[in-house]
């Protein structure tokens, strides 16, 4: 198993103060991003007199330093001496602009900070005020550094290769070619196979089915059904990624999700019971018995079962260990 540390919202609010402390008459209004090691925000603040574009620039730079694993500046360097630009990147929230620093804790990054609202050499200063005031870097090499963190289990790619073998298993005669994608907690893609004959629509939808189970932390079907009680559209979320289609199933528990399977190919039903049989098989369990009936293939007239390969140790031991430094005062995502 792999484990990742993230820094949380006590680390970001350190940051922040610090550079708030550390403002000058000389200096323009601000604005201040911290990402998580996702590159995901976890605080911002813009001060009264920075323009709204301050705002998308911190964010941008936060994101990227973190997504990238390298201060912005140096992402910058590295794609001149590459003959790159950002378009190669294919990421439209990507940004080469000086002022973000990736924030590293045991050597690895664990989050980002950035800043808007001066020059770029100035951002870049303020920002490292930031860093500096969390105490990671220089706190990796203490005993009972990191103590503070909290372990949360996600999938990795094992567990994933045996949801969607399982699920592939489980595909009959008189089903369609299917496409199945496993995504992580954070909706990021792990694994995923398109059968030959299934539509390239097969597969972007079986992904949009896993990431939004894993971000919304429910199956899309209840996705969907609270969207219909709560009066709104996926609109209202601004994410084209995500999904109300069913087939698309969490893996955990409500308020501890490890990631999601997406199934897509045949009616709704069908693909939410094979969707189901690839989530049994993570968590090494037998699949109900409604699933079991909906998964069965006809051979001479009858109808007999088709097992799913459920083979392999336990989930928790296949699931990859997550740490996220804890955040006080704060209740699970819900």
């Amino acid at each position: 198993m792999i484990t990742t540390e993230s820094i949380g919202l006590t680390e970001a609010r350190q940051a922040i103060e610090a550079i708030l402390a550390a403002l000058t008459p000389d200096d323009n209004p601000v604005s201040i991003a911290v990402s998580d090691a996702h590159g995901d925000l976890i605080a911002c603040v813009r001060q009264d007199g920075a323009a709204a574009r301050m705002v998308r620039r911190s964010r941008a730079k936060a994101y990227s330093a973190a997504s990238q694993r390298m201060d912005t500046v140096v992402f910058r360097d590295q794609m001149k001496a590459e003959g790159r630009t950002l378009d190669d990147w294919g990421d439209d929230q990507l940004t080469s602009l000086q002022g973000g620093l990736a924030v590293l804790h045991n050597d690895r990054v664990v989050g980002a900070i950035a800043m808007s609202g001066n020059n770029t050499k100035r951002d870049e200063e303020l920002a490292g005020i930031g860093r500096a005031a969390m105490k990671l870097e220089a706190a990796s090499n203490q005993d009972g550094a990191g103590d503070n963190v909290q372990e949360k289990q996600a999938l990795g790619l094992e567990a994933a290769r045996r949801a969607v073998e399982a699920t592939l298993a489980a595909v009959t005669s008189a089903d369609q070619p299917i496409a199945v994608a496993v995504a992580d907690d954070n909706g990021e893609l792990i694994h995923a196979l398109r059968m030959e004959g299934a539509s390239a629509n097969d597969m972007r939808q079986a992904e949009r089915k896993a990431y939004s189970a894993a971000f919304m932390a429910r199956d899309t079907s209840g996705y969907r059904e609270q969207l219909q009680h709560d009066g709104r559209t996926l609109a209202d979320w601004s994410d084209s990624m995500l999904t109300t289609l069913t087939g698309g199933l969490t893996i955990g528990s409500r308020r501890d999700v490890y990631g999601a399977i997406g199934v897509h190919g045949n009616s709704p039903e069908r693909d939410e019971a094979l969707a189901s049989i690839g989530r049994e098989a993570v968590l090494d369990r037998a699949p109900t018995a409604p699933v079991r009936e909906l998964a069965t293939a006809r051979v001479g007239g009858t109808v007999e079962p088709v097992a799913a390969t459920m083979g392999g140790n336990g989930a928790m031991k296949q699931a990859t260990k997550r740490k996220s430094f804890s955040l006080p005062g704060l209740a699970p995502a819900g």
